[in-house]
């Protein structure tokens, strides 16, 4: 019987890993490759080219080149706190959880030990660095590679909400565990980057294949329900000039019924401050 070699090198990964060379050997067009696959897991999994929460997630097997010199997938996940009602299925958790089920049915039928134990030989790829939690999960796993790409910096200045913990200080109080992870930052960050600048910023550039929507609009983001500010929808450039000129057109029109309004008033103040038996 011939067994795939992802499922070899699954089981013959160590319970626990040795220290590592700090040397990454992994090249870095694989690193870029994957990066790129994590970004591509978002519109694969939530449906939309410009997901409000852009956090998604490859977990990746670098010692089987059988199909590919990059290495091989096992699973893919990104945020669904939104869709799912869950606010721990970050997109990193959501790909965990997805490995766990993969890993655990066929082709590899692995059983629960056996399954936490591979996790030790299989890198993860995120497009921004993991929140606490998810930074926890990863060491916790024993991941041999964690790699990110927009830092928990760049998010902050572009207003997203976090809790002020680097993955380095949550790597630093981890040292105890019998793991090692190799951390390797800011992979592809320059392409990342604009995927969480457009939240909170009514002038950032949307993602391709995303317009701005206008206030009211109705929209598919769950994230974006109720809001009164101008967000990232699927849709052709070209909408988005058209949206502009009518909001511009919108925006003429108000302040016309303005003036009339004004004018209006001030013709009611002079009929009733004239004098009995003058007219205006």
């Amino acid at each position: 019987m011939h067994l795939n070699p992802t499922y070899l090198a699954l089981f013959s990964i160590p319970w626990f890993v040795h220290a590592q060379d700090d040397v990454d050997t992994v090249p870095v067009e694989s690193r870029n490759h994957w990066m790129r696959r994590s970004v591509d897991a978002l519109a694969e999994l939530t449906g939309s080219p410009c997901p409000f929460e852009a956090f998604g997630s490859a977990i990746v097997n670098h010692s089987d080149t059988t199909n590919s010199e990059h290495g091989e997938l096992i699973c893919i996940g990104a945020n669904s706190i939104i869709q799912n009602g869950n606010p721990t299925l970050h997109g990193e958790i959501a790909a965990i959880n997805n490995c766990s089920r993969i890993l655990t049915s066929e082709p590899y039928n692995l059983v629960g030990r056996e399954a936490l134990g591979a996790f030790q030989g299989l890198s993860l790829y995120t497009t921004a660095e993991a929140c606490p939690m998810c930074a926890t999960a990863i060491r916790w796993a024993g991941f041999k590679d964690y790699v990110y790409a927009t830092s928990l910096d760049t998010l902050v200045k572009q207003s997203w909400p976090q809790i002020s913990l680097s993955s380095s200080q949550i790597f630093e109080k981890a040292s105890s565990l019998p793991t090692k992870t190799r951390m390797v930052p800011h992979v592809l960050a320059d392409e990342t980057d604009p995927l969480f600048a457009w939240q909170f910023n009514e002038n950032g550039k949307c993602p391709p294949g995303c317009r701005r929507s206008r206030i009211g609009e109705k929209t598919n983001n769950p994230a974006a329900v109720g809001d009164t500010k101008r967000t990232c929808v699927p849709g052709d450039k070209g909408d988005e000039d058209g949206l502009a000129g009518e909001l511009a057109d919108e925006a003429v029109a108000g302040a016309a019924k303005g003036l009339r309004g004004l004018w209006t008033a001030l013709f009611n103040l002079f009929k009733v401050a004239a004098p009995v038996g003058d007219e205006l």
